[in-house]
Parts: C-alpha cells; structure tokens; sequence
C-alpha cells in the first residue's frame, strides 16, 4: 500500500499515531532490557524504582514466557539449568516482575526465573559472559486488527517502518529517538507518505500513551544466535512527538 502513496509533507510536532506490529516489535528488541535484573540491579533501567507502580497504559500486558505459538521456542531450562518459568512483567499497565538470572537474583534477593542466557560476540560463534535474556517476550495482543486502529484513529500517522532501533534508544533515561517512515491518514483513510521522519520522547510517556491494542502479532528472533523471541502486535497512541 505504501509504496504506491504519494509523497506529502508533515509538520514536526505531536500527533497521533498507530505504530506498526513490525515497528512495537524493534522497539521492544531493545526495550526488553527495561526488565533486566541486571539493569534494574545497576538502576540503568528507568524502570528500576517503579515495580508494583502504573507506569504504562492500563492496555498494556506484557509477559515473558516458556512456550510461544508466534515463535515455536521452548525454553524449560535456561544456560544455568535454572527452571524457566512463566513470568509477567506489566499487567495492565503495572510494572510486577523482573527477569532474573542466579546472580542478578541473588543481588536483588529473588529467584531466577530461568532468565540466564550467553552473550554471543558479533560473530555468533562464540558464546560468552552469562547474561539475562528473555526467553518468549510478547506484548499481548488485542481485540483490534490495524485497519480498526487506523480507521478509528481518524487524522494522525501509520507508522510502519523503523530503523536502527538498537543505537536510539537510552535505557536508563528512556529516552529515545527512532528514524521511521509513515503513511498519512485522514479522516481513518491513507492519503500519502512521508519518508525521512523521527520518533522523539521518552519510551515511558509513550507506552502510558496507548489507547488500543492490535491483534495481529509480529514475531522477531534475535538473529546472532536465535536464543529468544519478541513478539508485539500494533498500538494506538494519543500523543508522539513526530520530526521532519
């Protein structure tokens, strides 16, 4: 559909925005580490003080678990032989629960919950230093296709294209800013395109920010040695700060 869109032009400033399951999935490549034990141990993680606080939309449920339909990964035991077990991270928007490998459990006084993975070097050949990973990440989807977002979303931007995910977001801060490409819509309808845009602001202003959750889900590997799994569906957001 995009590609036969003419190119139009947008004005930099907020907006509304239905943001892409391809796009919610690269986000959250990176985003995931918000649940780090290892990072919230540390306080890198803007998250670190925020457990058993609404700091998302109440739309929002996030879960890290063993087996995925999206993915096909199983993962009963992690790289220390610690059980895997099902774990949510964010219910209905309230941040409950950390990814804990054995020693970022015990620093923070907790149980693993089978969390502990390599750290591969770029090359993918050599698995390292035992780290937190996920191990089935999914946002759990909605009740709404992405044609219902865009249509009920009236005037704003369907963001379906993102780039370079892992080198604009800051984890401690939350702040990020995410190149992108978008289709304009007016009056719930596509009406262009713009390229060569930038999503600006803070990771937890935006997820407070959701108003709907798609159904269509997206799944992405980690590709270096495909140890674990994210897997997002589409989000409706009042407000994202949007430059040209």
């Amino acid at each position: 559909m995009a590609e036969h869109l003419p190119l139009t032009q947008w004005q930099s400033g907020s907006c509304r925005c239905v943001l892409d399951a391809s796009v919610v999935c690269n986000i959250f490549i990176t985003a995931w580490q918000l649940f780090s034990g290892k990072l919230v141990g540390e306080h890198n993680s803007c998250l670190w003080n925020r457990l058993d606080q609404t700091v998302f939309s109440p739309q929002l449920n996030i879960v890290d678990r063993i087996e995925s339909p999206y993915s096909g990964y199983h993962a009963a035991l992690d790289c220390e032989g610690s059980r895997a077990v099902e774990l949510e991270l964010v219910r209905d928007g309230r941040v409950c629960g950390w990814m804990h490998n054995l020693s970022t459990a015990a620093q923070l006084g907790a149980t693993s919950t089978g969390n502990a993975g390599r750290k591969p070097m770029i090359s993918g050949a050599v698995q390292t230093d035992v780290v937190v990973v996920p191990k089935n990440l999914m946002v759990l989807p909605g009740q709404q296709t992405t044609d219902e977002l865009i249509a009920q979303m009236g005037d704003g931007l369907f963001v379906n294209q993102s780039f370079d995910v892992f080198h604009s977001i800051n984890l401690a801060s939350g702040s990020f800013s995410i190149p992108c490409e978008a289709i304009v819509v007016r009056q719930g309808r596509p009406v262009g395109r713009v390229e060569g845009m930038t999503l600006e602001g803070n990771l937890l202003e935006l997820f407070s920010s959701v108003t709907a959750v798609g159904s269509e889900m997206f799944t992405f590997a980690m590709p270096i040695i495909k140890s674990f799994a994210v897997s997002a569906p589409a989000l409706a957001v009042s407000s994202v700060k949007v430059s040209v």
